[in-house]
């Protein structure tokens, strides 16, 4: 079921995982251009990402997402609503 539900994804995003998950992921995001290694070593707030645009499927890249602000009691109120 794994399989199918991973082609049918329009986007992929994948942080530090398992070494047996990496083996996995890096098939779907491009083994020519990641390792498992890339995938299992990622940095904390760290992603690579695979989209899909229309009806292309676009290059895996990574990115850092931002940091949370645990110190906005705004911000936390919000998440709570």
């Amino acid at each position: 079921m794994g399989d199918t539900l991973l082609a049918n994804v329009g986007c992929l995003a994948v942080f530090q995982v398992s070494g047996r998950d990496a083996r996995e992921l890096a098939w779907e995001l491009g083994r020519e251009r990641l390792s498992e290694n890339d995938i299992v070593g990622q940095t904390v707030h760290h992603r690579f990402v695979r989209a899909s645009v229309a009806t292309a499927r676009l290059p895996a890249f990574s990115m850092t997402v931002r940091k949370p602000e645990f110190d906005d009691p705004e911000l936390a109120a919000g998440i709570r609503r």
